[in-house]
Formats: structure tokens, C-alpha cells, sequence
């Protein structure tokens, strides 16, 4: 089901060059992946837009993976990823990160949830590195299928 999806996906996309085609697919993973939650069909809207991209293509690929049943894993991993580059790799405290608001989100949060605190910088990088990496990945995978399906 999922692979007939992308299929047909693939080839809503023929009218366009294939150019325009990696680019749309390769800015809808990178939205799909962007820490910036709330604010993927704006992104998707003004990215298609301003770069000329397929907008049924970016709309359909950054929906198509961060959607209800993936975003809680998406972005734990996200944050994982970032806590790992900022408090481990880096060695900053979590305190030193935060804005002061994110404090105050910290102090209501751990009268429900049983953890020390959130990083907001943790979660950005995070967020902006694993959307890197899928962009790669994903610029490898579908140009290949362009060339397959395509050309």
C-alpha cells in the first residue's frame, strides 16, 4: 500500500522536469523531518512558491511521512539525536540552553511527566540534522527511481 502510494506519486510528477521533481521530493522530506511543528503547510505553500517546486509532490511526500501515526517517533528521535549532540557531545547543561519560558514549560511539565527537563535547542538541532540525513538519503533514493521510472 504505501509503495503503490509512492509509485503513484512518482508519476504525478511526470508533467514536471525531473529536476523539478527531485527538488519537490527532496524539500517535502525535508519539511516532513523540520522541528518547526505547526508550521509544515505554510513551509510546503512558500517553499513551492518561491522555488518553483511540484506543490502536490512536496504537499503529498512531507505528509506522507510525518503525519498522526509517525510524528511522536519522528520527533522523540529528533530530540534524542539533539540531546545527544548538545548535552553529550557538547557537554552544555540544559539550563545554560533554554530561553526563560522554556523554564517555566519545564517546571509545569514535570508535575506530570517524571523527567528532568526539556532542551528547545536540543530539539532544533536535532530536528535540522536528522532533516539533513533524510534529504541525503532521500536525494540517492529518488533520483534513482527518477532515472528508473523516467529516463
Amino acid at each position: 500500500m504505501i509503495r503503490k502510494y509512492y509509485t503513484k506519486l512518482l508519476h504525478a510528477g511526470v508533467s514536471c522536469s525531473r529536476e523539478v521533481m527531485l527538488r519537490s521530493w527532496m524539500v517535502g522530506t525535508f519539511i516532513a523531518f523540520s522541528p518547526f511543528v505547526g508550521f509544515h503547510s505554510i513551509m510546503a505553500l512558500l517553499s513551492s512558491w518561491f522555488m518553483n517546486l511540484n506543490i502536490i509532490i512536496v504537499f503529498a511526500v512531507a505528509y506522507g511521512i510525518n503525519n498522526p501515526w509517525t510524528m511522536l517517533p519522528i520527533y522523540a528521535f529528533e530530540y534524542g539525536v539533539g540531546y545527544g549532540i548538545v548535552h553529550k557531545w557538547l557537554a552544555i547543561p540544559i539550563e545554560a540552553t533554554n530561553p526563560a519560558w522554556m523554564v517555566q514549560v519545564n517546571e509545569y511539565i514535570r508535575h506530570y511527566v517524571p523527567i528532568k527537563g526539556l532542551s528547545l535547542w536540543a530539539f532544533l538541532i536535532g530536528g535540522h540534522v536528522v532533516s539533513l540525513v533524510a534529504v541525503l538519503i532521500c536525494y540517492i533514493v529518488i533520483k534513482r527511481a527518477i532515472k528508473v521510472r523516467v529516463g
